[in-house]
């Protein structure tokens, strides 16, 4: 790709995320793809095959055994096509020292579910053992850039005109958003290799000596752009060319930590499938393209040629990429016979994933913005979902360690420091030993806990689907661009652009006997019609009251005899079903009519489980009375209405809290206009103000309620230096019930109420020039 410029839109919006642990690994390729390659497609006998392997790891822990995995899987696929172990080099993490320098993962328990959300789950996750890479039969050099550069000074010697080098890279890899030349492949000890360093190796060789690259890492795509290497007159000579997991923006899914710990995960195990099948590297990227079910956009470097081809010719013609591509479809399909296996190749993507197939880059932008819509909306309700599933594991593991309190000494962290990983897992199966019947001694609660679990998976996998989709989706818009790069070929001043490009696929075309007794891995089943999934996603949409919530102070559940999932509500958002109930700020929530919420924030997890749209009865208590409250729960919306200060002409929400100084705050509500002061005692234009609050209050008879949200000794103590006038009443809002039901982002505010309970005015801030900023009641 050229300097400074970056994939279309639809690459921008692809989540960079990626499903938990349970993702579906990647599947084995479909029949191969009847290939569009040059007719003598570029077969190398084994016996001028050399390949260069490397997995640098960058450190122990950060080093997954599934990039060994993957090397593994190509030294097997190399030796049963006859490449001797004396042309392959290897450089492995810190090479043949007997030092860790692999992390293997640890599988969890089954039911270590019930610690996710929790502080165990981070405390009792199993860790990786750290163990010495071993590949029986090969030696392993340090995977240093100093090895490497000697490497590449010997292999000057040894690979003459006519041999060919398979550049292996699964690692880390790192980008550069300024610079995709200055992309790295990270190497031991957190060294790395750039696009720019690697070419100046590569241009050591004989430039006879062909190269093919093979490279998982994240941002791999950065690495096409050796094709420049020994270019003539700007144009590659197509001895330099590859295949690639991912883009040069995009990280590659084989790398990412969710996978570290599964098998087989990544393009470079889709990539082998397909090359055991046929024996070509281009008829296996063809075959990738339909069969990875990851979030990669694998590519190869004829595809980057032809898009750089491409946005060089739009800016000479004043049009944008898109434009321009898709100018060049329509003048391309007027004649489809040509271009009828790229077609059928985008048909087969399409129905692989459940998408309609694109013909044009718009149709792709269009299609990915209403996935991202959909995958944004998703990755919301998961958290939701999964916020609930920890909330509820951890009142559990609460009431666990609650009736066993010999267990909090174990859970200490200087405990855990000291527990070698079997002490850690005895530990971790003993605990939820402990915690599986205690969770079933519940039987609502268990069910609301497998409620959010089932949720939770369901949103997840939904919500891999749509990242998948959206690179496939990125994967076509790079099939379309080269349909169109190509008709740019076709112009006869372009001859020698397209003579470059021809070498380039003829390169790619490299080909090593297929294995015939290689038994293709069962074909995955293709995922539902998009449509399809997007009605499944309503089922993992939450219900919704529309409140802010807390619990009820204890001082309050206490004097009212109310259990501890009472909750207060602290504000109503506007045009929800709280507010077209009458639910107002104030009014404490017992629970629904048949039974009473019993642990804390109980009512958030209720209402997301209530049915939509079916009316729920709710229990209520205002102003010291019990009341039936009938509310139809809603679907959450993906954006929430924006709280704020309650409007002029609107109920004023009730003043709660402990009387400092002066009657109970209720005693003044409903007996005429009051005044509202919020302020602290730290709070220099409050304590300016008074004189005028004052003032106002005796002018117009209007009693003052002062609101702090600082606790009673604070005020206690500020009292007993203070010796100027002060309103009479003042109240200790310690739990912010007030202050969050009034919106109050600063002090002093001062809100003036009506007689009849309503919002007069709302005003902060004091300017001793301007005086206070209230109308008369």
């Amino acid at each position: 790709m050229l300097p400074g410029t970056s994939w279309p839109l639809l690459l921008a919006c692809v989540a960079t995320g990626c499903a938990r642990s349970q993702a579906a690994p990647p599947v084995p390729p479909a029949p191969p793809v009847p290939p569009s390659l040059p007719a003598a497609a570029s077969r190398a006998s084994t016996t001028r095959l050399h390949a260069l392997v490397i997995n640098g790891g960058g450190s122990a822990e950060d080093n997954f055994a599934s990039h060994v995995a993957h090397v593994r899987r190509l030294l097997d696929h190399l030796a049963r096509v006859g490449v001797a172990r004396d042309r392959i080099s290897i450089f492995a993490s810190d090479g043949d020292d007997a030092a860790p320098d692999l992390a293997v993962g640890n599988p969890r328990p089954d039911d270590f579910w019930l610690l996710e959300g929790t502080p165990y789950e981070r405390a009792l996750a199993p860790a990786a053992k750290l163990v010495s890479t071993a590949l029986p039969g090969h030696a392993l050099l340090p995977a240093t850039r100093p090895a490497l550069e000697r490497w590449f000074a010997a292999a000057r010697g040894r690979l003459t005109a006519g041999d060919t080098l398979l550049v292996y890279v699964t690692d880390h890899g790192t980008d550069n958003p300024r610079d995709p030349l200055d992309n790295r492949i990270t190497l031991w000890g957190r060294s790395s290799l750039s696009v720019r360093q690697l070419r100046a190796l590569v241009e050591r060789l004989d430039p006879g000596v062909r190269v093919v690259m093979l490279m998982s890492q994240c941002f791999s795509g950065g690495f096409a752009r050796l094709y420049e290497v020994g270019a003539r007159n700007g144009l590659p000579t197509g001895n330099v060319c590859g295949f690639f997991s991912t883009t040069h923006d995009r990280p590659a899914y084989g790398c990412y930590p969710e996978v570290a710990g599964q098998d087989e995960i990544g393009h470079s195990f889709a990539f082998f499938e397909a090359l055991a099948a046929s024996g070509n590297f281009a008829d296996a990227h063809l075959g990738v393209q339909v069969s990875d079910d990851t979030p990669d956009v694998p590519l190869r470097t004829s595809d980057v040629y032809l898009r750089d081809v491409t946005v060089q010719a739009a800016r000479t013609r004043g049009l944008t990429e898109d434009a321009l591509v898709d100018q060049l479809l329509v003048q391309a399909f007027k004649n489809r016979a040509p271009w009828e296996p790229d077609l059928r190749l985008l048909d087969r993507i399409g129905r692989g994933f459940g998408l309609p197939s694109p013909r044009s880059r718009k149709e792709v932008a269009e299609q990915a913005r209403a996935i991202d819509r959909v995958r944004k909306e998703i990755g919301a309700r998961g958290q939701d979902w999964g916020e609930r599933l920890g909330h509820t594991n951890s009142i559990i593991c609460d009431a666990a360690l609650a009736a066993h309190p010999e267990w909090a000494p174990r859970f200490l962290p200087r405990a855990l420091s000291r527990l070698d990983e079997t002490a850690r897992a005895k530990l971790t199966s003993e605990w939820l030993a402990l915690l599986a019947p205690l969770a079933e001694s519940v039987p609502a609660r268990r069910e609301r806990q497998l409620a959010f679990s089932q949720k939770a998976d369901l949103a997840d996998e939904l919500g891999y689907r749509m990242d998948v989709r959206l690179a496939v989706l990125a994967r076509m818009g790079v099939i379309l661009t080269g349909i169109a790069g190509r008709v740019l070929l076709d112009e006869p001043v372009r001859a020698r652009e397209k003579t470059a490009w021809s070498a380039l696929r003829a390169c790619e075309g490299l080909t090593l006997p297929p294995l015939p007794e290689h038994k293709p891995a069962a074909a995955r089943d293709p995922f539902p019609a998009f449509e399809d999934d997007r009605r499944l996603v309503e089922s993992v949409i939450p219900a919704w009251m529309g409140i802010g919530f807390d619990e009820a102070p204890p001082r309050l559940r206490a004097a009212l005899g109310l259990a501890a999932g009472a909750a207060i509500v602290v504000n109503v958002m506007p045009g929800s079903p709280a507010q077209a109930a009458g639910l107002a700020a104030g009014d404490l929530v017992l629970g629904p009519a048949e039974t009473t919420f019993t642990e804390p924030r109980e009512i958030r997890s209720w209402t997301m489980l209530a049915p939509i749209g079916q009316a729920q009865k709710l229990k209520v208590v205002r102003g010291g009375a019990r009341l039936d409250i009938t509310l139809t729960p809603g679907r959450r919306p993906a954006e929430l209405p924006i709280i704020g200060p309650p409007r002029p002409g609107t109920l004023a929400p009730p003043v709660l809290g402990d009387a400092v100084r002066g009657s109970a705050p209720r005693t003044l509500l409903g007996a005429g206009p009051h005044l509202i002061f919020f302020w602290a005692t730290w709070c220099g234009p409050c304590k300016e103000s008074l004189p005028d609050l004052l003032a106002y209050s005796d002018r117009h008879k209007v009693p003052i309620i002062a609101v702090s949200d600082q606790a009673k000794d604070e005020l206690a103590a500020f009292f007993a230096t203070w010796k100027a006038p002060f309103p009479k009443v003042v109240v200790s809002d310690d739990t912010r019930v007030t202050s969050n039901a009034y919106a109050v982002s600063g002090t002093p505010a001062f809100v003036l109420v009506d007689g009849a309970g309503k919002v007069k005015s709302y005003t902060v801030g004091y300017n001793r020039n301007q005086g206070l900023a209230i109308p008369p009641p």
